[in-house]
């Protein structure tokens, strides 16, 4: 290597006699790269770099090319690391010449998240033709790591192996792989990470310790929706190359003034797996929305909607580039489109897939779909709400009661009394309740609305309130072993702003015209209230699970619906109730492991 140093020293020199055909260009803005391999792969994760400039792919040569260089370009492409490469392989091209090579030389210290913030040198020569010292086109091996390791692109890989283990840190609220609010798992709760010196070296250690490449970008002011619980990171300062935000140096663990309208995101870059070239829409209005069709080999067909959720059009949605699902379609007879077999049935996705093929499917036919079960999505790029429960709330709030059925008429007529009460000789007699109190905050990025448009909202005069939802919440009583012993519903009566965080003004009254939960604001349900319990009469004393879930039919789109459950584990000796360890659907996997 200082032989070539020393040769190219010279060779500069020389050139430097020639005035007319020699300039240097330093801080060159990059544009998109790739890797040309031997043979092709997905995701290509090896072979020549290349550059695009001026719609033509250019190489670089490999003077001085090092570690260092590699790995930002390896997490300029979406994988963590570069690995060492055996060149032998490669040394069978023709030289490469300098008027060949776009750039000429590359220096990066390793921790950039991309080339542009290397020193990059280019050497303009006209028509004379120098040698590269190296006579090679600059070569990577970029380490897939356990996230893309196996990838195939026809057959079922499910990609989030790396998060079958327990995760530390983790992207909540995007719309595409590898974007989102960055949380932290400590002293078993999630929290967020202060955007205060936040920058792009702080995000690709995030991006990285998740299995992704460096970060393309590090949004601040909580860009996909504010997190909740306490806020962990603060003043957060990365030297680009620590395994994991918690190596990097930062405050104490929630010591800190920082609001959760700070919360730090990350967009990192992701290997390109040719998932797009796989599927389309069609017969919409708009680019956004239709039938959903993938290609199996040569063919393309329709998608079977007898397993059709919010999950599989998620991901749909994700694999276009189209945002997040607003409309999981199971029908979709009035969008226009060729006749096409069905070529995937029985999908279930757990959402976080980048692709429908990688999803579990029992068979890409089906004989049992009916022509009309075809699967489509309407898609959004606009901002979305995200509406989460306070499970302290509950908690502390739940008791029982022991109601007359006299007081109970109204409850009755809006179906909130098991079914046996209806059998019941009124007005004699009680139900046993099981009440307490909900919050649901909204921390997205937009109003959470109803699904139907106020004309269409059904009037009660008992309670002297419009519904506007079939159903908002769903609360279940779940045995130890998993039967469904008491249920209830709450009709969306009265969604209303009753109290809005520092920065934001209620807009919603549901005693003066709209109802609806803005952001930054939340809506209380008292347990007082009619309805706001389970009746659990004739349920015998034990241990149960309650189980709160919030808008359970996904009626209304959400930018995540995984922090829309709350459970508390039930302790019910036939007279007293006590809740304890109530929790967020989506953080039970680590809170039972430590």
């Amino acid at each position: 290597m200082a032989v070539v140093r020393h040769l190219r020293v010279l060779l500069l020199f020389l050139l430097a006699t020639v005035p007319s055909t020699l300039s240097w260009l330093v801080n060159l803005r990059v544009g998109e790269i790739r890797l040309r391999g031997l043979t092709k792969r997905i995701p290509q994760a090896e072979g020549y770099v290349e550059i695009m400039y001026q719609d033509k792919w250019w190489p670089i040569c490999a003077d001085g090319w090092d570690y260092n260089d590699a790995k930002v370009v390896c997490g300029q492409l979406g994988f963590r690391d570069a690995l060492t490469v055996d060149l032998r392989k490669y040394r069978y091209e023709k030289p490469l010449m300098h008027k060949d090579a776009w750039l000429t030389r590359v220096d990066c210290t390793g921790s950039e998240s991309s080339l542009t913030q290397c020193r990059l040198e280019r050497l303009i020569q006209g028509s004379l033709s120098l040698p590269c010292l190296s006579n090679m086109t600059a070569v990577v091996k970029c380490d897939l790591g356990p996230r893309y390791s196996g990838v195939s692109p026809t057959t079922h890989r499910k990609l989030s192996a790396i998060t079958s283990q327990p995760q530390f840190v983790r992207l909540k609220g995007g719309a595409n792989v590898g974007e989102g609010r960055v949380e932290i798992y400590y002293n078993r709760q999630w929290g967020t990470v202060c955007d205060m010196s936040w920058d792009l070296p702080q995000a690709s250690v995030v991006c990285r310790e998740l299995g992704y490449g460096s970060a393309r970008s590090a949004p601040k002011r909580a860009q996909y929706g504010q997190g909740h619980g306490p806020v962990w990171l603060d003043h957060v300062q990365c030297t680009g190359n620590e395994l994991s935000i918690v190596d990097c140096a930062h405050s104490n663990f929630s010591a800190t003034s920082c609001t959760h309208d700070h919360d730090a995101s990350v967009q990192c870059n992701v290997p390109d797996l040719k998932v797009k070239e796989k599927i389309r829409v069609s017969g919409g209005r708009n680019p956004r929305e239709g039938r959903v069709e993938v290609q199996r080999g040569r063919k393309w067909g329709v998608i079977c909607s007898n397993s059709w959720t919010y999950k599989e059009a998620g991901v749909a949605c994700r694999q276009l580039g189209m945002g997040y699902a607003l409309h999981a379609l199971k029908e979709v007879w009035y969008f226009e489109g060729d006749k096409l077999d069905f070529v995937m049935a029985d999908l279930q996705c757990d959402g976080t897939e980048e692709a429908l093929h990688f999803c579990r499917y029992k068979s890409w036919a089906n004989k049992d779909c009916k022509g009309h079960q075809v699967a489509g999505i309407i898609c959004t790029q606009a901002r979305l709400p995200d509406l989460v429960p306070d499970a302290s709330q509950v908690r502390t709030s739940i008791y029982l009661e022991d109601r007359p059925l006299y007081l109970l008429y109204c409850a009755a007529e809006e179906n909130c009394l098991a079914s046996s009460a209806y059998q019941m000789e009124w007005p004699y007699g009680s139900r046993r309740l099981l009440r307490f109190t909900q919050a649901v905050a909204n921390f997205g990025k937009a109003d959470f609305r109803p699904n139907i448009d106020s004309s269409q909202w059904v009037w009660h005069q008992c309670h002297a309130h419009y519904h506007s939802m079939e159903i908002f919440t769903s609360y279940d009583l779940i045995s130890e072993n998993g039967t469904k012993v008491a249920e209830g519903h709450k009709a969306s009566f009265c969604l209303e702003d009753s109290h809005c965080y520092d920065g934001y003004e209620p807009k919603y009254d549901c005693n003066v015209g709209e109802q609806g939960i803005s952001m930054g604001c939340d809506d209380t349900y008292k347990h007082s209230l009619d309805c706001q319990w389970i009746d659990i009469t004739g349920v015998p004393s034990g241990q149960y699970t309650l189980e709160i879930v919030i808008n359970p039919l996904r009626a209304v789109a959400e930018m995540d619906f995984e922090n829309n459950r709350v459970s508390c584990k039930i302790s019910y000796n036939g007279y007293q109730v006590v809740a304890n360890e109530c929790h967020l659907g989506e953080d039970e996997l680590l809170n039972s492991i430590y």
